[in-house]
């Protein structure tokens, strides 16, 4: 932390501290570890412009619950930062640190941009594990983009009328 200087490093180590509480709370026996990686670990974390990266290490997969929770006290948790680009974590097992796995599988993965998304919790938690509702769920997602573009986003008025919904295949 030897880039940030004075009240924003007592600052920035008080979320820091924030951050390892909220998991120590949330999974207790189960986390092993919080790692500090990116800008801030680098030295070179801009308060205005970065965000604060963490790699949180459980024992064991975590359960839909707990993982709601973290997410309801991450989203809160995120509004009160005072860095423009909040945190951002990936929650991964221990086994993938002791018998590396590329890419490394996460448990859960948080950014600025889910924040910004409004993903709702029953369809962002288990997504990946279940093929028909990834399916509809990315559908929703491309579908919920598309409009996004075409409502909001001045592009030209060719790639407006090529832009269609997407439709879910039918698993067989």
């Amino acid at each position: 932390m030897d880039s940030v200087r004075g009240r924003d490093k007592l600052e920035t180590q008080y979320y820091l501290d924030r951050a390892v509480n909220l998991f120590k709370e949330e999974m207790g026996r189960n986390l092993v570890g919080v790692h500090l990686h990116g800008s801030l670990a680098m030295g070179c974390f801009n308060p205005n412009k970065s965000d604060i990266d963490l790699l949180v290490v459980a024992q064991e997969k975590l359960s839909a619950e707990t993982t709601k929770r973290i997410i309801k006290k991450l989203l809160k948790f995120h509004e009160s930062m005072p860095n423009e680009r909040g945190i951002e974590l990936s929650i991964i097992l221990e086994c993938y640190l002791k018998n590396f796995v590329y890419p490394t599988p996460f448990e859960f993965h948080y950014s600025d941009y889910h924040r910004n998304v409004q993903f709702c919790l029953n369809e962002y938690i288990g997504i990946a594990n279940n093929t028909e509702l990834k399916i509809e769920k990315l559908t929703d997602f491309a579908n919920y983009m598309m409009g996004e573009i075409k409502n909001s986003i001045e592009i030209d008025d060719d790639f407006k009328s090529k832009a269609e919904p997407v439709t879910t295949p039918n698993p067989k």
